[in-house]
C-alpha cells in the first residue's frame, strides 16, 4: 500500500472524517430524538437532524469542515468553493463559501447562504454568471 495515491494515504492526508446518516420511515422526524442522541451521545458524535434524516458526524467536524479539509488537502482556494443546500445541516457548507440555499429550504439555511435558488439547475446556473462576472 505504498502508492502515494492509495484511499489510504488521501485519508491520512486529509485527516479521519467519518460520518454516519440515519433515515426514518414517513412520518418519522429525527428532529424529535436528536437532543436525545445528543444527550446520550454528544461528547463523541454531532447529530445533525435534518426532517426524517439525520446526519451523525464526529464531534466537532460538519459538513463544513469537511469541505475545509478537502479543499487544503487539494489546493482550493475558498473564493473558489460553492455548496447547496436546503436544511439545518448544511448550514455550516453554505455560510463560509458561495453557499446557495434552496428556495423550499429552512429559513436558517437561506439565511446563512449569499444565494437562494429554486433547484439545482438554477444553482448551476448562478455559478455560471457569478464566473462569468
Amino acid at each position: 500500500d505504498g502508492d502515494m495515491y492509495s484511499p489510504h494515504t488521501l485519508l491520512d492526508e486529509i485527516g479521519a472524517f467519518h460520518m454516519a446518516s440515519a433515515f426514518g420511515e414517513p412520518g418519522f422526524q429525527a428532529n424529535d430524538i436528536g437532543d436525545i442522541f445528543r444527550a446520550e451521545f454528544g461528547a463523541w458524535l454531532n447529530p445533525q437532524p435534518n426532517g426524517r434524516c439525520m446526519d451523525i458526524p464526529p464531534r466537532g467536524v460538519d459538513k463544513g469542515e469537511a469541505i475545509a479539509r478537502y479543499a487544503a488537502h487539494m489546493g482550493v482556494a475558498r473564493k473558489d468553493i460553492w455548496s447547496a443546500g436546503d436544511n439545518y445541516n448544511d448550514i455550516a457548507m453554505l455560510a463560509p463559501y458561495h453557499g446557495c440555499a434552496m428556495e423550499n429550504g429552512v429559513q436558517a439555511a437561506k439565511d446563512a447562504a449569499e444565494y437562494v435558488c429554486k433547484d439545482i439547475a438554477d444553482v448551476i446556473d448562478t455559478i455560471r454568471k457569478a464566473e462569468q462576472d
